[in-house]
C-alpha cells in the first residue's frame, strides 16, 4: 500500500473513533438520562434487564465522550499520553455525573410529573450535549490560534 493510501485510512479511522463514535453515543446519554428520570417507564419498556441496558448505556456515555475529548486539537497536542488519557476521563466523568445531577434535580421538582420529568430533562440533556460540543470548538479554535502565533514569532 503507499503512503497515501495509508494516511488516508488513519483518516478515516480517527474520524470513526473521535466523531461518529460519539455522535452515535449521544443516544446513549439521552437513553440513560431517561432510566433517571422515569425509572419505572424504563424498567417496564426494556424489560427484566433494564439494570444491564441502564449501565450499557452509562458506560456508552462515558465512552463516546472521552473519545470526543481525546480527539480534541488542544489534547492532541499533549505531549504525554498519559496525561492526554487522565484529561479525557476526568472530563467525561465530570460531564456525565453532573448530567445525572442535573437529572435528579430535574426528578426532584417535578416528582409526579413523569411526561414533563422527561421533555425538561431530556432536553437538557441534549443542550448540554450541544454547549458541551460548542465549548470544545472554542477551545479548539483559541488553541489552534496560540499555536499559531507561538510558531511565527520563533
Amino acid at each position: 500500500m503507499s503512503e497515501g493510501t495509508l494516511h488516508h485510512y488513519a483518516d478515516i479511522r480517527r474520524k470513526v473513533l473521535y466523531n461518529y463514535f460519539p455522535l452515535f453515543s449521544t443516544t446513549n446519554l439521552l437513553g440513560f438520562s431517561s432510566h433517571v428520570l422515569a425509572p419505572i417507564t424504563f424498567s417496564k419498556i426494556i424489560g427484566k434487564n433494564n439494570i444491564v441496558i441502564a449501565n450499557t448505556l452509562w458506560f456508552g456515555s462515558h465512552l463516546g465522550v472521552g473519545l470526543y475529548l481525546f480527539g480534541s486539537k488542544h489534547l492532541a497536542a499533549s505531549s504525554s499520553p498519559f496525561d492526554r488519557i487522565l484529561y479525557s476521563v476526568f472530563g467525561s466523568a465530570i460531564f456525565n455525573f453532573g448530567s445525572v445531577l442535573l437529572m435528579s434535580i430535574v426528578r426532584s421538582i417535578y416528582p409526579n410529573e413523569e411526561k414533563l420529568r422527561l421533555l425538561v430533562g431530556l432536553s437538557a440533556s441534549a443542550t448540554l450535549l450541544i454547549i458541551g460540543q460548542r465549548w470544545l470548538s472554542y477551545i479548539d479554535d483559541i488553541f489552534s490560534t496560540i499555536r499559531f502565533r507561538s510558531n511565527t514569532r520563533s
